[in-house]
């Protein structure tokens, strides 16, 4: 499976991609963006964007400096977070004990 963005209207985007548990069995991955009546972005989980996806991702929301916020609703999505942290450091990042565990080196705000 390839990563893939799916716009599915009304500023609503569904991303999804591989995930290996093992790095063999492929249980797959996703999040998604949601653009805000301000014009600003927010992820729900966090994902560790690639490729083209990665690049329309950029496109849309202006390079990233109009992602407002990831929120990680899903403790198992910990292993994205250093990433989205690195490729939106401005945003505010929501989640749990987890995830402040596995991305303490975060510049943004974070709210655990």
């Amino acid at each position: 499976m390839t990563d893939h963005i799916h716009d599915l209207g009304a500023g609503f985007w569904n991303i999804r991609g591989t995930f290996r548990l093992g790095g063999v069995l492929n249980i797959g991955t996703q999040c998604s963006l949601v653009k805000l009546p301000s014009g600003k972005f927010i992820f729900l989980d966090s994902y560790a964007l690639t490729a083209d996806v990665r690049d329309k991702v950029m496109a849309l929301t202006n390079n990233g400096q109009d992602v407002e916020a990831v929120l990680n609703v899903h403790p198992f999505h910990t292993v994205s977070c250093a990433q989205m942290a690195k490729d939106f450091p401005q945003a505010t990042f929501y989640g749990s004990s987890r995830h402040h565990k596995k991305v303490p080196e975060s510049t943004g705000p974070m709210i655990w």
